[in-house]
């Protein structure tokens, strides 16, 4: 079985510090691709809102671009000699997104 792409879901939590190692081992052993994700629970979902409102939706995109940015600095210094890395981050129900 060739391995062609490694899915690492982050919540940027000490224990995905820990774990980012394995993946990128995983990665470079395999000339892999490493999809870093990130999942921001919707808060209309959250919360049981159901009628959309702007602030939410102004809400969702800072939160979404604060998201970026970390996935972006995320364990920076082991990406090293990684070549394929592909960043996202989803909104929604993490298992549900993640699947």
């Amino acid at each position: 079985m060739k391995i062609t792409k490694i899915l690492f879901p982050t919540d940027f939590s000490e224990g995905s510090v820990y774990a980012f190692p394995y993946a990128v081992d995983m990665a470079k052993t395999h000339d892999a691709e490493l999809h870093l994700v990130y999942v921001n629970y919707d808060i209309i979902i959250a919360t049981g809102l159901h009628v959309p409102h702007t602030s939410l939706d102004t809400l969702n995109r800072e939160l979404e671009e604060s998201a970026a940015k970390q996935l972006a600095s995320f364990c920076l210094d082991q990406r090293k000699g990684i070549n394929k890395i592909k960043t996202a981050v989803l909104r929604g129900v993490p298992y549900e997104e993640l699947l």
